[in-house]
């Protein structure tokens, strides 16, 4: 067979058509862009849903701000370096009960901060102002929901009010996940 004929046949299988009447050059061109459609149409259906890995679950009832080595980290960090630690699948990791992953999580932080019982930090103050956020009587902050977020405590739909601890709140706007209440 010729390479045109070859290239028309791996054209029909490919595009499961006869390629119109073209040049070999042109015929190449082609069949080059189906393969290559081809191999990410297969790579994007191998791969996990939404096209990137399965995420990972951490811990509602951890604070979203930890130490770990000495350094103030966020809770993310925690979660990754003891699913590292543990060997998992991201498949197992999110199986695991919420005990015995908080557990493995713990493994990790140095010291769990309590909820904060005197006024913000500086910091979070200045946080707060820029986001035109109040930090109530109980020390907590007053946002509306832009999405929802659930765990074993709490079930938020878009439009619900929440009272959030400050430095939460703040993360919470910032990421658009709520807005000013």
């Amino acid at each position: 067979m010729s390479e045109f004929s070859d290239l028309k046949a791996e054209h029909l299988k490919l595009a499961g058509k006869s390629p119109k009447p073209m040049s070999l050059d042109a015929l190449r061109s082609r069949v080059a862009e189906l393969r290559t459609n081809a191999a990410q149409s297969a790579a994007a259906a191998s791969a996990p849903a939404g096209g990137r890995e399965q995420g990972l679950m951490g811990s509602p009832r951890l604070p979203a701000s930890v130490r770990i080595a000495g350094e103030e980290r966020q809770l993310g960090d925690a979660v990754r370096m003891a699913f590292e630690k543990s060997g998992l699948s991201a498949e197992d990791w999110n199986a695991l009960s919420e005990d015995d992953r908080d557990a493995r999580i713990s493994t990790v932080i140095d010291v769990v901060p309590d909820a904060p019982t005197t006024p913000a930090a500086p910091s979070l103050s200045a946080d707060l102002a820029e986001l035109d956020l109040v930090l109530g009587e109980d020390g907590r902050v007053l946002i509306e929901m832009l999405t929802g977020l659930s765990g074993p405590e709490l079930s938020l739909s878009p439009g619900d009010p929440h009272r959030a601890e400050p430095a939460e709140a703040v993360r919470l706007v910032r990421a658009q996940f709520a807005k000013k209440g």
